[in-house]
């Protein structure tokens, strides 16, 4: 019997007062917790500020990235001045600016 009134009810229900029917609903806000990923550049900055001897091959895999990728991420913070690499190849250190 009840199922019987529900789907006469479903069938009779169009769309324009299904619109009805969502506009008397009370509107509710609802908070979630978004939690923001750092992009790849800033991720490379500040683990190179805390350890600036790292490689780049010893950054792709801390950050679980290929290394062509932190190669371009890394030639990007260079053009744009926020990072350079001092002394020797085999001895140097990062210098984030």
């Amino acid at each position: 019997m009840m199922l019987g009134i529900i789907a006469q009810t479903l069938q009779e229900v169009t769309p324009s007062s299904t619109q009805v029917l969502t506009s008397l609903l009370p509107k509710m806000r609802v908070e979630t917790r978004v939690e923001m990923k750092m992009k790849t550049p800033e991720q490379i900055l500040s683990l190179l500020a805390k350890t600036p001897t790292l490689t780049l091959g010893e950054i792709a895999r801390m950050l679980d990235k290929s290394p062509s990728t932190i190669e371009r991420a890394v030639a990007r913070l260079k053009q744009q001045q926020k990072l350079v690499y001092r002394g020797p190849r085999k001895g140097g250190h990062w210098q984030v600016l």
